[in-house]
Protein backbone atom coordinates (compact mmCIF):
# COMPACT_ATOMS: atom_id res chain seq x y z
CA UNK A 1 0.00 0.00 0.00
CA UNK A 2 1.29 3.14 -0.77
CA UNK A 3 1.59 5.74 1.81
CA UNK A 4 -1.04 8.30 1.52
CA UNK A 5 -0.27 12.40 1.64
CA UNK A 6 -1.31 13.60 4.76
CA UNK A 7 -1.33 17.25 3.92
CA UNK A 8 -0.34 19.55 0.68
CA UNK A 9 3.79 20.68 0.85
CA UNK A 10 4.54 23.89 -0.55
CA UNK A 11 5.52 23.39 -4.20
CA UNK A 12 6.63 25.57 -7.15
CA UNK A 13 4.12 23.70 -9.64
CA UNK A 14 0.89 25.78 -10.09
CA UNK A 15 -2.38 24.36 -9.97
CA UNK A 16 -3.89 22.52 -6.96
CA UNK A 17 -4.95 19.38 -6.14
CA UNK A 18 -8.09 17.06 -3.60
CA UNK A 19 -7.61 14.00 -2.55
CA UNK A 20 -11.03 11.70 -3.47
CA UNK A 21 -12.19 8.00 -2.27
CA UNK A 22 -10.07 8.13 1.34
CA UNK A 23 -6.87 9.10 -0.55
CA UNK A 24 -6.64 6.55 -3.81
CA UNK A 25 -7.42 9.29 -6.17
CA UNK A 26 -6.42 12.67 -6.54
CA UNK A 27 -8.49 15.43 -8.73
CA UNK A 28 -5.74 17.87 -10.43
CA UNK A 29 -6.85 21.80 -10.79
CA UNK A 30 -5.29 24.02 -12.66
CA UNK A 31 -6.54 27.49 -13.43
CA UNK A 32 -5.18 29.71 -16.77
CA UNK A 33 -6.87 32.93 -17.77
CA UNK A 34 -10.80 33.75 -17.52
CA UNK A 35 -13.79 32.24 -19.77
CA UNK A 36 -15.91 34.89 -21.99
CA UNK A 37 -18.44 35.72 -18.59
CA UNK A 38 -14.47 36.37 -16.15
CA UNK A 39 -14.73 33.03 -14.44
CA UNK A 40 -11.43 31.45 -14.36
CA UNK A 41 -10.79 29.10 -16.64
CA UNK A 42 -9.92 25.46 -14.93
CA UNK A 43 -9.16 22.59 -16.12
CA UNK A 44 -9.49 19.31 -14.50
CA UNK A 45 -7.75 15.59 -14.24
CA UNK A 46 -8.42 12.69 -12.14
CA UNK A 47 -5.36 10.22 -11.43
CA UNK A 48 -4.67 7.28 -9.00
CA UNK A 49 -2.77 8.33 -5.79
CA UNK A 50 0.37 6.13 -5.59
CA UNK A 51 3.12 8.50 -4.49
CA UNK A 52 4.19 12.25 -3.14
CA UNK A 53 6.82 11.82 -5.92
CA UNK A 54 4.69 10.61 -8.65
CA UNK A 55 2.05 13.26 -7.76
CA UNK A 56 4.41 15.97 -8.63
CA UNK A 57 5.59 14.44 -11.64
CA UNK A 58 1.65 14.06 -12.82
CA UNK A 59 1.15 17.79 -11.79
CA UNK A 60 4.05 18.86 -13.44
CA UNK A 61 2.60 17.33 -16.96
CA UNK A 62 -0.50 18.14 -16.42
CA UNK A 63 0.40 21.86 -16.33
CA UNK A 64 2.68 21.92 -19.66
CA UNK A 65 -0.32 19.79 -21.58
CA UNK A 66 -2.79 22.70 -20.61
CA UNK A 67 0.09 25.56 -20.98
CA UNK A 68 0.76 24.02 -24.33
CA UNK A 69 -3.04 22.86 -25.14
CA UNK A 70 -1.52 19.75 -26.78
CA UNK A 71 -4.53 17.63 -25.11
CA UNK A 72 -7.60 18.33 -23.83
CA UNK A 73 -7.39 17.61 -20.60
CA UNK A 74 -11.07 17.60 -20.20
CA UNK A 75 -11.27 14.47 -21.73
CA UNK A 76 -9.78 12.37 -18.28
CA UNK A 77 -12.77 13.93 -16.57
CA UNK A 78 -15.00 11.17 -15.17
CA UNK A 79 -18.59 11.77 -14.62
CA UNK A 80 -17.61 11.19 -10.87
CA UNK A 81 -15.35 13.79 -10.69
CA UNK A 82 -17.70 15.82 -12.68
CA UNK A 83 -20.08 15.56 -9.87
CA UNK A 84 -17.61 16.38 -7.17
CA UNK A 85 -16.97 19.72 -9.51
CA UNK A 86 -20.49 20.43 -9.68
CA UNK A 87 -21.66 19.91 -5.79
CA UNK A 88 -18.35 22.43 -4.67
CA UNK A 89 -19.32 25.37 -7.44
CA UNK A 90 -23.45 24.89 -6.98
CA UNK A 91 -23.33 24.72 -2.88
CA UNK A 92 -23.15 28.04 -3.03
CA UNK A 93 -26.71 28.30 -3.80
CA UNK A 94 -27.65 24.97 -3.13
CA UNK A 95 -29.20 24.65 0.37
CA UNK A 96 -27.62 21.75 2.21
CA UNK A 97 -30.86 18.68 1.99
CA UNK A 98 -30.50 19.61 -2.21
CA UNK A 99 -27.03 18.81 -1.86
CA UNK A 100 -27.47 15.31 0.14
CA UNK A 101 -30.53 14.68 -2.21
CA UNK A 102 -28.52 14.74 -4.66
CA UNK A 103 -25.17 13.08 -3.23
CA UNK A 104 -27.57 10.11 -2.02
CA UNK A 105 -29.10 9.91 -5.98
CA UNK A 106 -25.81 9.96 -7.30
CA UNK A 107 -24.17 7.49 -5.39
CA UNK A 108 -27.38 4.96 -5.57
CA UNK A 109 -28.25 5.86 -8.88
CA UNK A 110 -25.46 7.08 -10.84
CA UNK A 111 -22.00 6.68 -9.91
CA UNK A 112 -22.89 2.65 -10.04
CA UNK A 113 -23.36 2.30 -13.72
CA UNK A 114 -21.87 5.65 -14.94
CA UNK A 115 -18.88 7.23 -12.55
CA UNK A 116 -16.09 6.19 -14.36
CA UNK A 117 -17.20 7.10 -17.87
CA UNK A 118 -14.87 10.20 -19.55
CA UNK A 119 -17.44 13.19 -19.70
CA UNK A 120 -16.56 13.84 -22.87
CA UNK A 121 -17.07 10.32 -24.34
CA UNK A 122 -20.29 9.53 -23.27
CA UNK A 123 -22.48 8.81 -26.02
CA UNK A 124 -27.16 8.92 -25.38
CA UNK A 125 -27.07 5.20 -26.44
CA UNK A 126 -25.42 4.88 -23.00
CA UNK A 127 -27.94 7.25 -21.26
CA UNK A 128 -30.83 5.68 -22.48
CA UNK A 129 -29.35 2.46 -21.48
CA UNK A 130 -28.69 3.29 -17.98
CA UNK A 131 -32.16 4.87 -17.65
CA UNK A 132 -33.80 1.46 -19.27
CA UNK A 133 -31.65 -0.42 -16.40
CA UNK A 134 -32.38 1.64 -13.24
CA UNK A 135 -36.11 1.43 -14.15
CA UNK A 136 -36.48 -1.85 -13.99
CA UNK A 137 -33.27 -3.05 -11.47
CA UNK A 138 -32.49 0.51 -9.78
CA UNK A 139 -34.30 0.03 -6.00
CA UNK A 140 -31.45 -1.84 -3.87
CA UNK A 141 -31.98 -5.12 -2.26
CA UNK A 142 -31.79 -5.24 1.27
CA UNK A 143 -29.12 -7.16 2.89
CA UNK A 144 -29.68 -11.21 2.45
CA UNK A 145 -32.37 -10.44 -0.37
CA UNK A 146 -30.96 -12.70 -3.23
CA UNK A 147 -31.82 -10.84 -6.41
CA UNK A 148 -29.01 -8.69 -6.30
CA UNK A 149 -29.80 -6.42 -9.82
CA UNK A 150 -32.80 -5.15 -6.82
CA UNK A 151 -36.36 -3.95 -8.13
CA UNK A 152 -38.29 -1.85 -10.37
CA UNK A 153 -37.46 1.68 -9.58
CA UNK A 154 -40.40 4.37 -9.32
CA UNK A 155 -40.74 6.75 -12.16
CA UNK A 156 -40.18 9.55 -9.94
CA UNK A 157 -36.46 8.79 -8.63
CA UNK A 158 -35.87 7.16 -12.56
CA UNK A 159 -36.52 11.24 -13.76
CA UNK A 160 -35.15 12.71 -10.58
CA UNK A 161 -31.97 10.95 -11.51
CA UNK A 162 -31.78 11.94 -15.20
CA UNK A 163 -32.50 15.56 -14.63
CA UNK A 164 -29.98 15.03 -11.89
CA UNK A 165 -27.41 13.83 -14.80
CA UNK A 166 -28.76 16.18 -17.51
CA UNK A 167 -27.56 18.84 -14.58
CA UNK A 168 -24.50 18.09 -14.97
CA UNK A 169 -24.02 17.56 -18.53
CA UNK A 170 -25.15 21.37 -18.66
CA UNK A 171 -22.79 22.11 -16.51
CA UNK A 172 -19.93 20.36 -18.75
CA UNK A 173 -21.57 22.43 -21.53
CA UNK A 174 -22.41 25.82 -20.68
CA UNK A 175 -19.47 26.35 -17.78
CA UNK A 176 -17.03 24.00 -18.01
CA UNK A 177 -16.96 24.27 -21.87
CA UNK A 178 -15.68 20.47 -22.56
CA UNK A 179 -18.43 19.25 -24.28
CA UNK A 180 -20.27 20.71 -27.66
CA UNK A 181 -23.69 19.52 -26.82
CA UNK A 182 -25.51 17.42 -23.89
CA UNK A 183 -26.60 13.80 -24.33
CA UNK A 184 -29.73 13.84 -22.16
CA UNK A 185 -31.36 15.87 -24.31
CA UNK A 186 -32.74 13.08 -26.49
CA UNK A 187 -33.44 10.23 -23.66
CA UNK A 188 -36.61 8.59 -23.88
CA UNK A 189 -37.96 8.93 -20.54
CA UNK A 190 -40.43 7.04 -18.58
CA UNK A 191 -43.84 9.38 -17.41
CA UNK A 192 -44.76 9.99 -13.92
CA UNK A 193 -46.90 8.10 -12.18
CA UNK A 194 -49.99 9.98 -11.03
CA UNK A 195 -50.78 9.19 -7.38
CA UNK A 196 -53.79 9.66 -5.29
CA UNK A 197 -52.99 11.72 -2.46
CA UNK A 198 -53.70 10.06 0.91
CA UNK A 199 -55.37 12.31 3.39
CA UNK A 200 -57.75 11.24 6.59
CA UNK A 201 -61.60 11.42 6.00
CA UNK A 202 -64.02 13.09 8.44
CA UNK A 203 -64.83 9.94 10.60
CA UNK A 204 -61.14 8.79 10.61
CA UNK A 205 -59.73 12.88 11.69
CA UNK A 206 -62.42 13.17 14.28
CA UNK A 207 -61.29 8.71 15.90
CA UNK A 208 -57.91 10.01 15.85
CA UNK A 209 -58.17 14.08 17.21
CA UNK A 210 -60.07 11.99 20.35
CA UNK A 211 -57.51 9.36 20.64
CA UNK A 212 -54.52 12.51 20.59
CA UNK A 213 -56.49 14.26 23.48
CA UNK A 214 -56.72 11.13 25.95
CA UNK A 215 -52.53 11.02 25.39
CA UNK A 216 -51.89 14.70 25.91
CA UNK A 217 -50.85 15.09 29.34
CA UNK A 218 -48.63 12.14 28.92
CA UNK A 219 -47.19 12.99 25.59
CA UNK A 220 -47.62 17.02 25.04
CA UNK A 221 -44.96 17.97 23.00
CA UNK A 222 -45.52 15.32 19.92
CA UNK A 223 -49.59 15.44 20.58
CA UNK A 224 -49.27 19.52 20.08
CA UNK A 225 -47.04 18.54 17.17
CA UNK A 226 -49.42 16.06 15.35
CA UNK A 227 -52.52 19.31 15.82
CA UNK A 228 -50.09 21.47 14.36
CA UNK A 229 -49.84 19.66 10.92
CA UNK A 230 -53.32 19.04 11.08
CA UNK A 231 -54.11 22.65 11.44
CA UNK A 232 -51.58 24.72 10.03
CA UNK A 233 -50.22 22.55 7.39
CA UNK A 234 -46.75 22.91 7.96
CA UNK A 235 -44.18 20.37 6.92
CA UNK A 236 -42.26 18.28 9.52
CA UNK A 237 -38.79 20.05 9.02
CA UNK A 238 -40.66 23.14 9.42
CA UNK A 239 -42.25 22.53 12.62
CA UNK A 240 -38.88 20.99 13.76
CA UNK A 241 -37.45 24.15 13.53
CA UNK A 242 -40.73 26.28 14.90
CA UNK A 243 -38.79 28.30 17.84
CA UNK A 244 -40.96 30.35 20.70
CA UNK A 245 -39.83 33.46 19.15
CA UNK A 246 -41.63 33.06 15.74
CA UNK A 247 -45.12 32.74 17.46
CA UNK A 248 -47.40 35.34 18.59
CA UNK A 249 -49.72 34.27 21.00
CA UNK A 250 -51.45 37.77 20.81
CA UNK A 251 -51.83 37.34 17.10
CA UNK A 252 -52.25 33.76 16.51
CA UNK A 253 -49.55 33.59 14.01
CA UNK A 254 -46.87 31.54 13.47
CA UNK A 255 -43.70 32.68 11.61
CA UNK A 256 -41.71 30.25 9.13
CA UNK A 257 -38.23 31.11 8.94
CA UNK A 258 -36.17 28.02 9.69
CA UNK A 259 -36.41 23.81 9.22
CA UNK A 260 -34.57 21.21 11.31
CA UNK A 261 -34.32 18.29 8.81
CA UNK A 262 -32.26 14.86 9.72
CA UNK A 263 -29.79 14.47 6.60
CA UNK A 264 -28.02 10.90 5.53
CA UNK A 265 -24.54 10.69 6.43
CA UNK A 266 -25.18 14.17 8.21
CA UNK A 267 -26.85 14.16 10.70
CA UNK A 268 -29.59 16.90 11.82
CA UNK A 269 -28.83 20.12 10.30
CA UNK A 270 -30.26 23.62 10.24
CA UNK A 271 -31.92 24.94 6.94
CA UNK A 272 -33.65 27.39 5.63
CA UNK A 273 -37.62 26.58 4.34
CA UNK A 274 -37.93 24.58 1.06
CA UNK A 275 -38.04 27.61 -0.87
CA UNK A 276 -39.04 31.51 -1.07
CA UNK A 277 -42.45 30.61 -0.50
CA UNK A 278 -42.11 28.56 2.30
CA UNK A 279 -41.29 31.65 3.94
CA UNK A 280 -44.54 32.40 5.73
CA UNK A 281 -47.07 33.48 7.76
CA UNK A 282 -49.79 30.83 9.28
CA UNK A 283 -52.38 32.37 11.42
CA UNK A 284 -53.80 29.42 14.55
CA UNK A 285 -57.20 28.41 15.17
CA UNK A 286 -57.59 29.75 18.63
CA UNK A 287 -56.87 26.03 19.96
CA UNK A 288 -53.82 25.61 18.61
CA UNK A 289 -52.81 28.74 20.11
CA UNK A 290 -54.07 27.49 23.82
CA UNK A 291 -52.34 24.36 23.29
CA UNK A 292 -48.90 26.27 22.75
CA UNK A 293 -49.34 28.12 25.66
CA UNK A 294 -49.83 24.76 27.78
CA UNK A 295 -46.47 23.53 26.43
CA UNK A 296 -44.89 26.54 27.13
CA UNK A 297 -45.88 26.47 30.57
CA UNK A 298 -44.87 22.64 30.82
CA UNK A 299 -41.13 23.83 29.00
CA UNK A 300 -41.10 26.45 32.42
CA UNK A 301 -42.43 23.71 34.82
CA UNK A 302 -39.21 21.38 33.62
CA UNK A 303 -36.58 24.13 33.68
CA UNK A 304 -37.46 25.69 37.23
CA UNK A 305 -37.23 22.09 38.04
CA UNK A 306 -33.95 20.93 36.63
CA UNK A 307 -32.31 24.53 36.85
CA UNK A 308 -28.81 24.71 35.17
CA UNK A 309 -29.59 20.79 33.50
CA UNK A 310 -31.81 22.43 31.56
CA UNK A 311 -31.07 23.80 28.02
CA UNK A 312 -33.08 26.85 27.06
CA UNK A 313 -32.72 25.47 23.56
CA UNK A 314 -35.97 28.12 22.33
CA UNK A 315 -37.27 25.26 19.97
CA UNK A 316 -41.16 24.83 20.61
CA UNK A 317 -40.60 21.27 20.01
CA UNK A 318 -38.00 19.49 22.88
CA UNK A 319 -37.01 16.78 25.01
CA UNK A 320 -38.35 16.92 29.17
CA UNK A 321 -34.24 18.70 28.92
CA UNK A 322 -34.91 21.24 26.84
CA UNK A 323 -32.77 20.23 23.62
CA UNK A 324 -34.28 19.87 20.55
CA UNK A 325 -36.11 16.92 19.40
CA UNK A 326 -34.86 14.64 16.59
CA UNK A 327 -36.97 15.84 13.96
CA UNK A 328 -37.74 12.24 12.87
CA UNK A 329 -39.14 11.52 16.73
CA UNK A 330 -42.20 12.69 16.51
CA UNK A 331 -42.86 10.79 13.54
CA UNK A 332 -41.76 7.55 15.23
CA UNK A 333 -43.97 8.91 18.28
CA UNK A 334 -46.93 8.97 16.00
CA UNK A 335 -46.59 5.40 14.09
CA UNK A 336 -45.78 3.72 17.38
CA UNK A 337 -49.30 5.62 18.37
CA UNK A 338 -51.20 4.41 15.49
CA UNK A 339 -50.18 0.77 16.37
CA UNK A 340 -51.23 0.76 19.80
CA UNK A 341 -54.63 2.06 18.97
CA UNK A 342 -55.32 -0.47 15.63
CA UNK A 343 -55.21 2.51 13.33
CA UNK A 344 -53.77 2.73 9.63
CA UNK A 345 -50.39 3.48 9.02
CA UNK A 346 -50.53 7.80 8.14
CA UNK A 347 -47.73 9.36 7.36
CA UNK A 348 -46.87 12.76 8.90
CA UNK A 349 -47.36 14.36 5.12
CA UNK A 350 -50.44 12.91 4.84
CA UNK A 351 -51.26 14.80 7.70
CA UNK A 352 -50.52 18.15 5.84
CA UNK A 353 -52.29 16.44 2.68
CA UNK A 354 -55.29 16.10 5.74
CA UNK A 355 -54.94 19.99 6.46
CA UNK A 356 -55.39 20.93 2.42
CA UNK A 357 -58.31 18.14 2.23
CA UNK A 358 -59.97 20.61 5.41
CA UNK A 359 -59.28 24.01 3.40
CA UNK A 360 -60.74 22.46 0.28
CA UNK A 361 -64.32 21.24 2.57
CA UNK A 362 -64.36 24.65 3.82
CA UNK A 363 -64.42 26.44 0.51
CA UNK A 364 -61.32 28.15 0.65
CA UNK A 365 -59.60 29.54 -2.29
CA UNK A 366 -56.72 27.27 -4.22
CA UNK A 367 -54.87 30.93 -3.80
CA UNK A 368 -55.10 30.78 0.05
CA UNK A 369 -54.88 27.06 0.08
CA UNK A 370 -51.13 27.10 -1.68
CA UNK A 371 -50.16 30.79 0.63
CA UNK A 372 -50.71 28.62 3.56
CA UNK A 373 -49.09 25.28 2.26
CA UNK A 374 -46.25 27.25 1.48
CA UNK A 375 -46.22 26.19 -2.49
CA UNK A 376 -44.50 28.45 -5.09
CA UNK A 377 -47.44 28.73 -7.13
CA UNK A 378 -50.76 27.35 -7.58
CA UNK A 379 -50.25 25.06 -10.43
CA UNK A 380 -47.77 23.10 -7.70
CA UNK A 381 -50.97 23.08 -5.12
CA UNK A 382 -53.40 21.94 -8.29
CA UNK A 383 -51.10 19.19 -9.41
CA UNK A 384 -50.51 17.52 -6.22
CA UNK A 385 -54.12 17.79 -5.34
CA UNK A 386 -56.26 17.64 -8.72
CA UNK A 387 -58.20 14.56 -7.18
CA UNK A 388 -59.21 16.04 -4.27
CA UNK A 389 -60.67 19.18 -6.02
CA UNK A 390 -62.28 17.35 -8.81
CA UNK A 391 -63.51 15.49 -5.68
CA UNK A 392 -65.37 19.05 -4.32
CA UNK A 393 -66.29 19.75 -8.55
CA UNK A 394 -68.34 15.90 -8.22
CA UNK A 395 -70.29 17.60 -4.92
CA UNK A 396 -70.69 20.76 -6.26
CA UNK A 397 -72.16 19.41 -9.58
CA UNK A 398 -74.31 16.79 -7.80
CA UNK A 399 -75.70 19.42 -5.49
CA UNK A 400 -76.89 21.29 -8.55
CA UNK A 401 -78.56 18.43 -9.47
CA UNK A 402 -80.28 17.91 -6.58
CA UNK A 403 -81.19 21.79 -6.64
CA UNK A 404 -82.76 21.89 -10.22
CA UNK A 405 -84.64 18.41 -9.29
CA UNK A 406 -86.39 20.30 -5.83
CA UNK A 407 -87.06 23.31 -8.44
CA UNK A 408 -88.71 21.37 -11.17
Amino acid sequence: MPKKATEKKKSNIPGSYKFRDGGKKVQLTVCIGTRFDGKPNRFYKDIDYTTDKQLEIERTLFYAECLQESKNVSTDLTIKGLFNIYIDDASVGNKQSTQARYRTLFINQIEPYLGKKKVTAIKPVEIQQWVNHIKEHGRKRRCGEENKKGDALAAKTVLSAHSLLSSLMDYAYRDLKIIKENPCRSTRLPKKEKSKIKYLKEDELSNLLELLMNEIENNRTHVTMIFLFLFTGMRSGEAAGLKWDHVSFDTDIIRIEEARVALSGEGVVTDTPKSEASFREVVMPKFITKMLRQLQLEQLKYKMALGPEYTDSGYVSVTKLGTPQHPRNTYKWFTKFLKRHGLEHTTIHSLRHTHAAMLARLGTNVIDISHRLGHENIRVTEEIYMYLFKNIDDEIASKLDDYMLKVK
